[in-house]
């Protein structure tokens, strides 16, 4: 028989171990912190009294008596390289990563939704214009699990959330990776304010967990697109097509673009460079009233003479960096059936990949769908927001 089968049955956590003490047997992995060794599981830590006689870092059981004097029961060194030095480093922020969301996880499932999971390739990976991603085989990595999570939705599904990965080729940054985890929840007969209320629940049971609580629980701030444009730029917005006095406010803040440029090429030059960064500086931030050219998924608002057209979306912002982004349903079939073939025709003169249309989507608005609200979550940049860690690299666990 291989040497160790059945040697670590009666193991137990760091954690337990703290409570109960011995005897028992305890094992994990021995660090360097500081002068001090420490005996480390994901459970806790242990400063090790004395000098167990073994190098660090080693994996390491130890057998403790009633005493509490501790034995060597198993050893074998860590070997050195790159990628478990970094690791090592960062074992502790990488498990509050972790906590984090497990935490996200218990605060849907006590609230009544079902986790559920849905295809990464898929034959239709979205259909936004500006979302690019990768060919495998005859289909697509997803950019998004939203028109699956509606397909559910359809079937009878009316509360649902699911974390896990997308993808956007080309996004790579200090913020942005070409894979990432995304959290997606949907409500049947439900409106933005819900979604509002979700939001301000989740970060609340998230604060415990973060650097700052205080900023997590101070509340949402509510601002439209065209107050913003107003207190930051005195500029009034009133449509989505009249580009000269967008184009003028670039001009005097000395911001080159192109003559040929849209509506929307132009509203967010000025948007990114001199609203964005102010927004959600002291509390979450919640930006509403999106122009109705930016509309994606979202239902259009009733047209008000003189005023901007709008749609039923907003996106959350913490300390400067979008976070969320959620949208009152568009249930009509032949309605969503004409934006898709508008955005295939967008993705066709910029030179793109276009997609067959999602017909088992389409068809599962035909069925009926209530009034419906859903929203999308970047996991990683909230994490971000609440270790308060700059960058993905220092973050995540691999490139």
């Amino acid at each position: 028989m291989p040497r160790h089968i059945d040697s670590f049955k009666g193991r137990i956590s760091i954690a337990a171990f703290l409570v109960s003490g011995g005897p028992c047997l305890i094992a994990g992995s021995v660090v360097q912190d500081g002068p001090d060794l420490v005996l480390r599981d994901v459970s806790g830590s242990l400063p090790l009294p004395i000098d167990p006689g073994i190098p660090a870092p080693c994996w390491c059981a130890l057998s403790v008596d009633a005493e509490g004097r501790m034995e060597v029961r198993y050893h074998q060194p860590i070997r050195p390289s790159e990628e478990v030095a970094r690791l090592h480093r960062r074992f502790d922020l990488l498990k509050r990563r972790h906590e984090i969301h497990q935490t996200i996880r218990d605060f849907f499932l006590k609230k009544g939704f079902l986790e559920t999971d849905t295809p990464v390739a898929v034959a239709n990976p979205g259909m936004e214009p500006f979302l690019d991603t990768w060919s495998v085989g005859d289909r697509w990595l997803r950019t998004s699990p939203e028109l699956h999570m509606k397909r559910l939705m359809a079937a009878g599904f009316d509360k649902i959330f699911q974390m896990g990965p997308c993808f956007r080729k080309g996004d790579r940054g200090t913020l942005h990776r070409e894979e990432f985890h995304m959290l997606e929840w949907y409500r049947v007969f439900a409106d933005l304010n819900m979604l509002t209320e979700d939001l301000e629940a989740l970060l609340t049971a998230l604060a415990p967990l973060a650097e700052t609580p205080a900023y997590f629980t101070a509340g949402i701030e509510r601002r439209t697109v065209v107050e913003v444009f107003r207190e930051y730029l005195n500029l009034e917005l009133t449509d989505h097509q009249y580009r000269e006095p967008l184009q003028k406010a670039l001009k005097q803040r000395g911001i080159p673009h192109a003559t040929d440029d849209d509506w929307d090429t132009l509203y967010f030059l000025l948007f990114l460079n001199f609203i964005e960064p102010h927004l959600g500086k002291d509390r979450p931030f919640l930006l509403t009233d999106y122009p109705a050219s930016q509309s994606a998924l979202a239902k259009k608002a009733p047209i008000v003479p003189g005023k901007l057209p709008t749609c039923y979306r907003f996106e959350l912002y913490l300390r400067g960096t979008e976070l969320a982004n959620a949208f009152y349903e568009v249930t009509d079939e032949a309605e969503q059936r004409t934006r898709f073939r508008a955005d295939n025709e967008t993705r066709k003169t910029l030179n793109k990949p276009t997609y067959p249309l999602d017909e088992q989507f389409l068809a599962a608005l035909a069925s009926g769908l209530p009034p419906s609200a859903g929203i999308a979550l970047g996991v990683d940049r909230l994490v971000l927001a609440l270790l308060e860690v700059e960058t993905l690299d220092e973050l995540l666990p691999f490139s």
